[in-house]
């Protein structure tokens, strides 16, 4: 199966190139090691997600009450 064609919304020549500067910048993120332990997890991902989505939610929701 072929990655590139499978992004929603993105050409395959698109996902090649980010991926290409992707992989050759991925040092640069602070938490590089924990994303890559994530990949090989997707409920990892998910949970992630969703607790993201939660504190998002709440800093949200807590400066509009102001």
């Amino acid at each position: 199966m072929d990655f590139a064609t499978k992004v929603d919304g993105k050409s395959p020549e698109q996902v090649v190139a980010y991926s290409q500067v992707f992989w050759k910048r991925c040092h640069e993120l602070i938490d590089f090691e924990v994303l890559m332990e994530m990949a090989g997890c997707p409920e990892l991902i998910t949970n992630a997600r969703q607790e993201w989505k939660s504190l998002l939610d709440a800093k949200v929701s807590k400066a509009q009450c102001r």
